[in-house]
């Protein structure tokens, strides 16, 4: 779907914010950890950010695929690709 003309511009935006996001979510998942233990052992808060993130995965999902439910199926051709 992206034209061959936009594909490295593309790619080079995907990485910039995949290994940009890692350090952002090392620190929220010691945030989430840190807050976890007010309420919790350690061992317990320690998963907080499993579950958190599975969590957001989830709702992510949900969404997407409500969305996804929205297309027409005439919208795809015959391979399922647009």
């Amino acid at each position: 779907m992206i034209p061959d003309q936009l594909f490295g511009r593309v790619n080079s935006i995907y990485r910039l914010l995949a290994w940009g996001m890692m350090p952002l979510g090392l620190l929220l998942s010691g945030l989430i950890v840190r807050g976890a233990e007010v309420v919790t052992e350690r061992e317990a808060a320690l998963t907080a950010p499993f579950w958190t993130a599975a969590l957001g995965v989830l709702i992510v999902t949900l969404v997407g695929w409500r969305r996804l439910g929205d297309i027409p199926s005439a919208h795809f051709n015959g391979d399922g690709c647009h």
